[in-house]
């Protein structure tokens, strides 16, 4: 919604706009990595309520910003940091509190991800089209405050001093996994998986208004997706829970239909009809698979290793977020269409998905930390102490 009023107020290329949101979409998960050290030294609380701190005031500090490069600065760079701070431990903090009803769990609170996209549109398009956007971002500044107030609610359990030097030994290891096979395919993958997912959010309202369709039907594309997102997840999330479903291969599944979707959308969605089907079906693929992600980290790593484990993940989907919207931006100032970038983002994407396959290859050459089958897994899983809170 902001990326389309920052063409519309700014001078500059839309490669360069594109930065801007490119930044901090992109922060959100490289700063992975720095979360959860944040969540294994101190606490999970502690980093939502540090993480909701700075992105208000970056939000609120970029609607008075005058130039691009001060946009680029608060909004890019400053909000992006506190994005990245909140994202990974608000992701992962289920996979601690539930080990039988996990996925399940997992689903539900995934899901109000889903209401957030279905109500914020028409919120902030409102406040943009009564009061410009400058306001519609300071406002959204003072939302995100209440942040730190439900991250204070996520009371920590009481840790000691041991568990406290496990927990930076843990930081440590993260260098440790990265000779893992089966983590470098995963990291590859979610690397061509954010390309297709980052050039859909960051420019998707630019294409909609480039495809003729007036820019106050958005926010109804976006209830259109949040809607889906919520039921979907909430669905997928009871089915999964049983234990003889196949968690990878629906992962595989999903987000080979997700690339698809968005490869072949600039083919058949040049109506706002063809446009609802196509958030839809994204809403219904994307959301899916990634609520999976974690629950699969759980099943190849264990719990003990899903703070630094996820936040590798996206700390490197976070380089792909910073590099897709970017490219579709240059394509567009060449080509004068935003077309070419969804069909790279979704064949990317598809290439990515592909990766996948190798995983239960690798799994039968050698038991990993998170093989229900491994006599380790089953310890960790079954400790007092299961991770950071």
């Amino acid at each position: 919604m902001f990326q389309d009023r920052f063409l519309q107020h700014y001078d500059g290329s839309t490669a360069y706009i594109s930065l801007v949101c490119s930044f901090f979409i992109s922060l959100q998960s490289i700063l992975g990595p720095v979360a959860s050290v944040i969540c294994n030294m101190f606490s999970i609380r502690t980093s939502i309520m540090i993480g909701g701190t700075i992105l208000s005031v970056g939000l609120v500090a970029s609607s008075i910003t005058n130039t691009l490069p001060q946009l680029l600065g608060c909004f890019g760079i400053l909000s992006g940091i506190g994005f990245g701070i909140i994202y990974t431990p608000a992701t992962i903090v289920v996979g601690y509190y539930f080990q039988e009803k996990r996925v399940l769990a997992h689903g539900l609170a995934l899901s109000f991800t889903g209401v957030g996209v279905l109500s914020g549109p028409h919120v902030i398009g409102w406040l943009i089209d009564q009061f410009g956007w400058r306001t519609a971002m300071s406002t959204l500044g003072c939302v995100i405050a209440q942040m730190v107030v439900t991250g204070s609610l996520i009371f920590p359990h009481e840790r000691s001093k041991q568990s406290a030097s496990v927990a930076v030994g843990k930081n440590v290891s993260a260098f440790t996994l990265l000779k893992d096979k089966i983590l470098l395919i995963i990291l590859l993958n979610y690397f061509t998986l954010m390309m297709g997912y980052s050039i859909q959010l960051v420019h998707l309202p630019s294409y909609v208004r480039s495809v003729g369709v007036p820019p106050a039907k958005v926010p109804s594309l976006f209830t259109a997706y949040g809607l889906t997102l919520t039921v979907a997840r909430i669905l997928v999330g009871a089915i999964c829970n049983d234990k003889s479903t196949d968690l990878l291969m629906m992962y595989i599944s999903c987000q080979g239909l997700n690339s698809l979707t968005v490869l072949f959308m600039p083919l058949f969605a040049h109506g706002f009809a063809q446009l609802v089907l196509y958030q839809v079906l994204f809403g219904l693929y994307y959301g899916v698979s990634f609520m999976l992600l974690t629950p699969i980290v759980v099943e190849l790593f264990g719990v003990e290793r899903l703070a630094t484990v996820f936040g590798v993940t996206l700390c490197v989907g976070g380089v792909s977020y910073l590099i897709g919207p970017t490219i579709a931006g240059a394509l567009y100032d060449m080509t004068s269409s935003y077309a070419a970038g969804f069909h790279i983002g979704g064949s990317v994407s598809l290439l990515g998905t592909m990766l996948l396959f190798l995983i239960p290859i690798l799994k039968r050459e050698a038991k990993v930390p998170g093989d229900p089958e491994n006599p380790e897994c089953l310890i960790l899983l079954n400790a007092k102490e299961q991770g950071p809170f």
